[in-house]
């Protein structure tokens, strides 16, 4: 991540492989770690704890934007992209509103229907 800088990044890394080698895993290990670590460095205020959860949060899009995002563009070369077919059906009321039915459709490769959703607005 570029925004820490240069010369803090060690000490960070040292952190990193620690929890490396302790076998830290997304399977909630990670969870308690976060929740121990706010419980314990962070001072009770709403500020505080929505400051805590914004670097969660900036950290999950930061690992969307750069792993997650292209690892599935890469995907999507290799296996294919999913054909969507959409039908927008206009019907018209007596009531001023304009009802919009919109049906979403999956097909596979084959041009099979596998999956149908439908908005009623």
């Amino acid at each position: 991540m570029p925004y820490i800088k240069q010369e803090d990044r060690p000490k960070m890394d040292k952190v990193v492989d620690a929890m490396v080698d302790a076998g830290v895993q997304a399977n909630g290990d990670l969870n308690y770690i976060l929740f121990a670590l706010c419980k314990r460095c962070t001072n009770p205020s709403y500020n505080n704890y929505k400051n805590f959860l914004g670097e969660i949060h900036e950290s999950a899009e930061e690992i969307r934007r750069r792993l997650l995002i292209p690892y599935e563009n890469n995907k999507l070369i290799t296996n294919g992209d999913v054909e969507w077919v959409v039908a927008c059906v206009i019907i018209k009321t007596s009531m001023p509103k304009v009802c919009v039915k919109m049906e979403f459709i999956k097909k596979d490769k084959e041009d099979k229907r596998v999956n149908k959703w439908i908005i009623d607005q």
